[in-house]
């Protein structure tokens, strides 16, 4: 087999035009690519325009928002279940403590 040698000068540049449109199909691809955001079940997006919230909540599923300026926060909105156990909110009445007062026991400064 016969070896072949490559000249740099061989190499032939793209022409200006060429790497214009590349440009332009990069930054419209970027800019696209922004301008949706998809908002999960369960979830709402707030609306923040260059840093501040907007008066704006957005719902599930595809939603437009400005490239750039705008970005959206999701915000878990689905009912959680409270983590406390019943035993122990009852634990006082029935380890004989009942002083005659019917009421629950709680905590201060969590159920005013």
């Amino acid at each position: 087999m016969e070896e072949r040698t490559i000249d740099v000068g061989d190499f032939k540049l793209p022409k200006p035009r060429t790497v214009g449109i590349l440009i332009l199909l990069i930054f419209i691809f970027i800019v696209g690519w922004g301008t949706f955001v998809i908002i999960p079940a369960g979830h709402r997006g707030v609306a923040l325009w260059w840093g501040s919230v907007e008066n704006r909540i957005m719902g599930e599923g595809l939603n437009f928002k400005v490239p750039i300026a705008e970005r959206v926060i999701k915000v878990d909105v689905k009912v959680q279940p409270h983590p406390f156990r019943r035993s122990m909110l009852f634990k006082r009445i029935s380890d004989g403590e009942n002083d005659g007062n019917d009421e629950l026991p709680y905590r201060s400064g969590l159920c005013q």
